[in-house]
């Protein structure tokens, strides 16, 4: 059998897709745990997100179309004063462009331990696209998992 064919038999794409797990306590926020990956990249991270941020983020994704400006955001980390200081899970979804698509772009940081700098972080900055579809089945995904339906709420990019 000839080496190219070994190579095209035996390799797979890297998936693009975004996992989501959300575990609520009982004073109205909980722990999102974030799961990226997009062609070679990959991460892992978690941050405290108010159960309400989450509701307004899984509404502002079934907006057609994603308008600049208005951006489904959730992100969360270490606050001061208000300001998120240090970022740990960043998800945005902005116009993708002219054909129809939408851009995830997913930031994942840990948390450093005590006493250590932040630029000891471990980070990791990855993006895709989707269309409008695969944000529709993630938004019922997302819901499905915050009631307890789904273990994880998942958006992947389609092979279209």
């Amino acid at each position: 059998m000839p080496i190219a064919a070994v190579f095209s038999n035996n390799w797979a794409a890297p998936m693009n897709r975004l996992l989501l797990t959300y575990k609520p306590d009982d004073n109205g926020f909980g722990e999102l745990f974030v799961t990226v990956s997009a062609g070679d990249f990959a991460g892992k991270s978690s941050a405290w997100i108010g159960e309400n941020h989450l509701r307004d983020f899984e509404t502002a994704l079934g907006a057609f179309p994603i308008e600049a400006g208005h951006e489904p955001l959730l992100e969360g980390g270490y606050w001061r004063d208000g300001v998120l200081d240090r970022v740990h899970v960043r998800i945005v979804v902005t116009p993708g462009g002219p054909r129809g698509l939408v851009c995830v772009s997913v930031e994942l940081a840990t948390p450093p331990n005590p006493g250590q700098e932040p630029a000891m972080q471990n980070r990791v900055a990855a993006q895709f696209l989707v269309n409008y579809g695969d944000l529709s089945r993630f938004q019922s995904s997302l819901r499905d998992q915050r009631d307890g339906i789904e273990p994880q709420a998942v958006l992947v990019q389609s092979q279209s």
